[in-house]
């Protein structure tokens, strides 16, 4: 299965690291099984060429968001957790898009 993290500006760290280290470990996991079960393609892609983090990571991306049917798409949250700041967020230009 093909996955595509979408990676914002502003994407909240943990939630980033997170969904990574999931789907890892489940491929890890998987091939300690006996069983033929293919593994997750995990890549982060971004809407915009540069992505950094809440706390101001540089996010290395793997290309463009490009998606077809067999793709999944998970769009870890961004950092803001107040009005005052999350609103703002949620009308840039690369959110919108």
């Amino acid at each position: 299965m093909k996955l595509r993290v979408l990676a914002l500006d502003g994407v909240f760290d943990t939630g980033l690291s997170a969904v990574l280290d999931v789907f890892a470990t489940a491929n890890e996991l998987a091939a300690s099984f006996a069983r033929d079960v293919a593994p997750f393609e995990v890549r982060v892609v971004g809407m915009r060429r540069r992505v950094r983090t809440a706390h101001g990571f540089a996010v290395p991306l793997g290309g463009a968001i490009e998606s077809g049917p067999e793709d999944w798409i998970v769009i870890p949250a961004l950092g803001y957790k107040m009005p005052d700041s999350l609103v703002p967020a949620l009308g840039r230009a690369d959110v919108r898009d």
